[in-house]
C-alpha cells in the first residue's frame, strides 16, 4: 500500500507502526473514590474544582460523575506520581 492516498479529494496518510499504538489511558477518579483511597475530604476536592486548583472532566458535560486524573490529584497535593517517577 502507499504511504499517502487520495480519494475523492480527501488525503489518507499510511501511519506508522508506532502511531498506530493507542496511547495509554491514564487512570481518573471521582471525588468519593479520592477521598477513601487518600483521605481528603470530597468537599475540599470540590473546592478546589471549582476554584480552578484542580482540574477536572465532566463526562457528558454533566456535573454528575466528575473525574479527576491520578497526575492532576498528585500535582494538586505536590506528590510525584508513578507515570513521572
Amino acid at each position: 500500500m502507499p504511504e499517502s492516498l487520495t480519494i475523492n479529494g480527501v488525503l489518507y496518510v499510511k501511519a506508522s507502526q508506532t502511531e498506530s499504538r493507542s496511547p495509554r489511558l491514564e487512570r481518573s477518579y471521582t471525588a468519593v473514590e479520592l477521598e477513601s483511597l487518600t483521605g481528603v475530604n470530597r468537599q475540599s476536592i470540590y473546592r478546589a474544582v471549582r476554584d480552578g486548583r484542580l482540574s477536572a472532566t465532566f463526562p457528558n458535560g454533566s456535573r454528575r460523575g466528575m473525574r479527576i486524573t491520578e497526575s492532576d490529584f498528585s500535582a494538586w497535593m505536590g506528590r510525584p506520581t508513578a507515570a513521572s517517577s
